[in-house]
């Protein structure tokens, strides 16, 4: 998605973070599951993944349709989808996303998380990212 923002030309890629495959297949079972009350490092691999499949387009576009200008404002806005769903847990799970990107050089993108509002409420704040909270 390409715009124009207090004229610089903004580019923006969406990524969703989906449930995990045992998630998924968990929930097509019955029975009582467990609820993790912390994030996996195959989570924060994930996010780091979508991270850099979000520059891929950026740049293909940033290069074909700009020369590779600098100067670009380059968006990855990212919404996670958490194993657990709505769950009380989801607020927790934003400090160790915020210590895994602050313990990153993640350059040549902004990162941009859409936080879905929650029956639990609470809003997320980072440093290391812009947040966007539900209303």
């Amino acid at each position: 998605m390409a715009g124009n923002l207090n004229n610089t030309v903004a580019l923006c890629e969406v990524k969703t973070l989906h449930k995990s495959d045992e998630t998924v297949a968990e929930s097509k079972e019955d029975g009582v599951h467990n609820i993790e009350n912390s994030l996996s490092i195959g989570f924060l691999n994930k996010l780091n993944n979508t991270i850099e499949k979000a520059k891929q387009p950026i740049k293909s576009y940033q290069n074909e349709r700009y020369n590779g200008l600098n100067g670009l404002l380059a968006i990855a806005y990212i919404i996670p989808c958490f194993d657990e769903g709505d769950s009380e847990f989801n607020t927790l799970y934003y400090a160790p996303i915020e210590k895994y990107l602050g313990s990153r050089a993640i350059s040549e993108v902004e990162i941009v998380f859409h936080i879905e509002k929650s029956i639990f409420g609470g809003e997320i704040t980072m440093l290391n990212a812009t947040v966007i909270n539900e209303n």
